[in-house]
């Protein structure tokens, strides 16, 4: 049996190899990378895969990344991991914290000691069902609108749901504030 010593070094050498997303194909998830001067073919795009979801994660050029290549053979490469840098560095680094900041400055941090989700959002947050939404808050809602808030519905149950005047509000028979009505509904008149 004869083997050639130069082969089998070139294919160790590219067993694991650390380079930067060269160039992107968004529409058929494939991705080239650039490990010095050598640009590989074209790689299956990493997936983010598990049970109960699917992830699309957009990489764009210039990110650090882990390639394996099966037996040495780069036209078998796969990207493996992602790696920080200097110029694309973790947005935080405290073991309870995870972060994810998208690149208009929208934030999503949850604090795993302390049980708060935290978002910020650079535009809109829309939230649709097709079935009910429930929000169960145990201490207190603060809702803050520098804008008109709106709620369209069939019907509106305040304090469980039974009919409300406010003290606030006018009596159309008196002309004065009604006497009797709800203190702890607030409405305008």
């Amino acid at each position: 049996m004869s083997f050639d010593v130069a082969e089998l070094k070139r294919r160790f050498d590219n067993l694991l190899m650390v380079g930067a997303i060269h160039e992107v194909d968004l529409e058929n998830k494939k991705l080239k990378v650039a490990v010095g001067e050598l640009i590989t073919g074209w790689l299956p795009w990493p997936a983010d895969v598990a049970a109960n979801y699917i992830r699309w994660r957009p990489l764009k050029p210039g990110i650090q990344c882990l390639i394996a290549s099966p037996s040495g053979e780069l036209t078998q490469a796969i990207i493996i991991q992602i790696l920080y840098t200097t110029e694309l560095d973790s947005p935080e680094t405290a073991d309870d914290m995870d972060v994810v900041i998208f690149n208009d400055g929208t934030e999503v941090r949850y604090d795993s000691t302390t049980s708060v989700l935290s978002i910020q959002c650079a535009g809109d947050i829309n939230v649709s069902t097709h079935g009910d939404a429930t929000a169960t808050v145990a201490g207190a809602l603060t809702a803050t609108v520098t804008g008109d808030a709106a709620i369209d519905a069939a019907n509106i149950a305040l304090n469980g749901g039974q009919p409300c005047v406010t003290t606030g509000h006018t009596c159309v028979f008196s002309g004065s504030n009604h006497p009797v009505g709800s203190s702890t509904v607030k409405a305008g008149v």
